[in-house]
C-alpha cells in the first residue's frame, strides 16, 4: 500500500514512523478511508511485526525481525543485537516460537544508534 510507504519512509518533511504503529493506523482507519478486507490482507501479507522492523524483546534486548511466521504472526524469527545495557553481544538469530522470550514493543532504529541497512534480512 502506499499509505504503509508513505507512513513509514523518512522524508524531508515528515519523520516515519515505526511499522507496527503504520499498521496499526491503517486498521483503524480501515473502516473510513480503506476498504478493510483489503487492509487485512496487507497486514497479514507483511506481518504483525514486518520483517526488518526493529522490536524490543521482553528480555530488553533490542532485535531485527528477520522473517515472518504465518502460523504465529506474532512470533518471527529476529536476529538479537545487543543487551539494552550496552553490554555487545554476537548477534543471535532467534525462532521466537521455540522461545521464553516475546516482543513487547517496537523501537526506532536512530534512537539506538543502530543502521537499519547492517541488519536487512537478505
Amino acid at each position: 500500500m502506499d499509505v504503509y510507504d508513505a507512513l513509514t519512509s523518512e522524508r524531508v518533511y515528515h519523520k516515519g514512523m515505526p511499522p507496527t504503529e503504520a499498521l496499526r493506523e491503517q486498521l483503524e482507519c480501515s473502516s473510513t478511508h480503506f476498504e478493510p478486507r483489503l487492509v487485512q490482507a496487507f497486514i497479514r501479507s507483511v506481518g504483525i511485526y514486518p520483517t526488518s522492523s526493529l522490536v524490543r524483546l521482553e528480555s530488553r534486548r533490542p532485535a531485527v525481525v528477520q522473517a515472518q511466521r504465518p502460523d504465529k504472526p506474532t512470533q518471527p524469527r529476529v536476529k538479537v543485537l545487543f543487551h539494552t545495557a550496552g553490554h555487545y553481544l554476537k548477534p543471535e538469530d532467534i525462532d521466537l516460537r521455540q522461545s521464553q522470550d516475546r516482543i513487547v514493543g517496537d523501537e526506532d532504529f536512530a534512537a539506538w544508534h543502530i543502521d537499519p541497512a547492517r541488519w536487512l534480512p537478505l
